[in-house]
């Protein structure tokens, strides 16, 4: 009689979640570039705004902070740190909320994992 441990069945799940992904990786490619190629088509930046975007709004608080906060040192590396960790994190959440409904097509005609869908628009 086999014991089940709740790490062996962790692990296990996260077995069959990499195994998925790695399963899948030609169309997380394609779904990936898909994606970035529709968010960037109509801006004049292109790519660079995704990276230009952190960087002015640090500058801006660094600004601003840095007469608030004349104590804190290193303040600028400190807020790009936690700006881009929180945009990040922000954008892949709001992105996250429509992927499932924006590919509703493609997940009734191919059998592919629906997590899938939310690790391609992160």
């Amino acid at each position: 009689m086999a014991v089940h441990t709740p790490i062996a069945h962790t692990l296990y799940h996260y077995h069959d979640f990499f195994s998925s992904i790695f399963q899948y990786r030609e169309y997380l490619k394609q779904s990936v570039a898909r994606d970035l190629r529709k968010k960037y088509k109509r801006t004049s930046l292109g790519y660079v705004w995704s990276m230009l975007n952190p960087l002015l709004m640090m500058a801006v608080l660094t600004v601003v902070f840095s007469k608030l906060l004349p104590r804190v040192e290193n303040y600028a590396v400190y807020l790009f740190c936690s700006l881009l960790g929180w945009q990040y994190f922000s954008s892949t959440v709001s992105s996250n909320l429509g992927a499932i409904r924006s590919n509703m097509k493609i997940i009734e005609q191919v059998p592919i994992p629906k997590f899938m869908f939310m690790i391609s628009t992160a």
